[in-house]
């Protein structure tokens, strides 16, 4: 391997250092890491495991997974190189084309299949945030390492499997693999647009925690309606307001009186489209008992739902005082922008960015002074 091979060797030692001052930092907290609600040290130690202490067995079956190939093919191995962070396995002798991309790709598939095993555990079995979250780092790192820094570290020079995989001469199954694992990874990045990728965020969260002891309490005091508009406010923090609808509608249907409750569910409702939530968003925010930072995240999902249904006049108002109460809300500014440049008067609503820009909010000061020299140039309704 040459340079490569000497500087992954060095760079594998100061990684097995390391690995050992983590190893002895989590056997220093023992049981206490994976103690419920997950906390921000915890969370960087579980992080740190899943890299330094949990990388090398990955790559102890990446090897394998070449090498039980390479014996099936009638072979065997003459060479092994395992450095923990990385490896090498050498075959007695060349299979043809396709046979070593066979074994190539072998190695790469259990590196897959370790990757997509972890992320199904965080997803579909989910249990506390902290188990949850080893196996989400694990998840990130495997699918990352095969499906883009690995491929990447070939093709500038690095003499590796994908230069066996992706080579012109089994271009018959080197096409199509490359075909998939470019539609595989841009389904990856896409998935960060639907629910997928914040329920995996979920998962691994101190939000989880707190829904699974709401879901507890539920399950043995079902009218017990803190607990359900606790899980369905963690559910909205997460950016999933399907699963919020129906934690919220029964923490109303327990309280039809609270004003929470009907912020809550307002605010579900709002990010899935339900019309309902303007009556339910307007009769929270007007009564005096809401507590402030939910009647502002109220009206911050009042604004967006009637901004993007045109009501652009009230949309401003709300989201003027949204961004009163949550200067570092940029979504407020969206909509205060939005509606400016649509000729709402907009008095009140350069007002609001003024103040929030004065707090602190980059976005809300160079949307503000954007909006002035457009104001300068082709003056709107006052």
């Amino acid at each position: 391997m040459g340079l490569w091979g000497t500087a992954f060797n060095v760079l594998s030692l100061i990684y097995a250092g390391v690995a050992l001052l983590t190893l002895g930092r989590l056997l220093r907290r023992g049981r206490s890491v994976f103690h419920e609600p997950l906390r921000l040290d915890d969370a960087r130690l579980l992080s740190a495991a899943a890299f330094y202490l949990l990388t090398p067995l990955a790559v102890a079956l990446h090897e394998l997974g070449h090498a039980a190939l390479v014996y099936a093919l009638g072979g065997r191995i003459v060479d092994v190189h395992f450095m923990l962070y990385w490896g090498y396995v050498v075959p007695s002798r060349s299979f043809g084309p396709y046979g070593d991309f066979a074994v190539a790709l072998a190695g790469n598939l259990v590196t897959l299949a370790i990757g997509l095993a972890a992320a199904w555990f965080e997803l579909r079995r989910p249990v506390g945030a902290a188990w949850n979250l080893l196996w989400a780092r694990l998840a990130e790192i495997q699918l990352s390492m095969v499906l883009i820094f690995y491929p990447l570290m070939c093709l500038i020079g690095f003499g590796g499997d994908f230069l066996l995989i992706y080579r012109p001469e089994t271009w018959p199954v080197s096409l199509p693999l490359l075909a998939g694992h470019l539609a595989f990874l841009g389904w990856l990045i896409w998935a960060r647009r639907g629910d997928l990728y914040p329920r995996f965020r979920l998962h691994a969260s101190p939000l989880w925690d707190q829904i699974r002891r709401d879901q507890g309490a539920l399950a043995a005091s079902p009218d017990d309606a803190q607990a359900a508009l606790r899980a369905a406010w963690a559910y909205l923090q997460a950016k999933l307001p399907v699963e919020a609808v129906p934690l919220a509608r029964r923490g109303l249907a327990l309280r039809p009186e609270s004003s929470a409750a009907k912020a809550i569910l307002g605010q579900a409702l709002a990010d899935t489209g339900d019309p309902v939530a303007d009556g339910l968003l307007s009769a929270a925010v007007t009564q005096g008992e809401l507590d402030p930072l939910l009647a502002a995240h109220a009206r911050l999902a009042l604004a967006r739902y009637l901004a993007e249904r045109g009501e652009l006049v009230r949309a401003a108002c709300e989201a003027g005082m949204a961004l009163d109460a949550l200067p570092g809300e940029n979504e407020a500014v969206e909509v205060l922008v939005r509606a400016v440049r649509a000729g709402v008067p907009s008095e009140q609503a350069m007002a609001a960015l003024d103040r929030a820009a004065t707090r602190g909010n980059l976005a809300a000061r160079g949307e503000l002074e954007a909006l002035q020299r457009r104001l300068r140039r082709s003056p709107l309704r006052p």
